[in-house]
């Protein structure tokens, strides 16, 4: 077994969509990444160009309770219910409001 030491660059959260377009372009892919290339591929629910519309609107709304990692998880999920929001961010530090919860699911079904 050979020891591979990596070094970290930059961390950063990523839509599932974004995560699909840098394992394409790699060109040797290791097992764990031809695996993660396979969930991607089934799970991604849009194009990038809409993830990143999406994106740019769920961070234009202003809700300082809305954190990255959240936007990107709903980018991921495109939950069309306000249950299923709800699941999504029931980790959140703050609670949100129903219309707050009811604006999110609006914009997400534009796409």
């Amino acid at each position: 077994m050979v020891d591979i030491e990596y070094e970290i660059i930059k961390e950063e959260f990523v839509p599932i969509q974004k995560a699909k377009d840098i394992l394409e372009k790699v060109e040797e892919k290791s097992y764990e990444q031809k695996l993660a290339l396979e969930h991607v591929k089934k799970f991604a629910k849009m194009s990038t160009a809409d993830a990143n519309k999406l994106i740019k609107e769920l961070e234009s709304i202003n809700m300082r309770k809305l954190k990255p990692e959240h936007v990107i998880k709903i980018v991921d999920l495109a939950p069309k219910s306000v249950d299923d929001l709800k699941i999504i961010l029931m980790h959140a530090d703050v609670p949100f409001k129903d219309e707050e919860l009811q604006q999110i699911i609006e914009i997400v079904k534009k796409y």
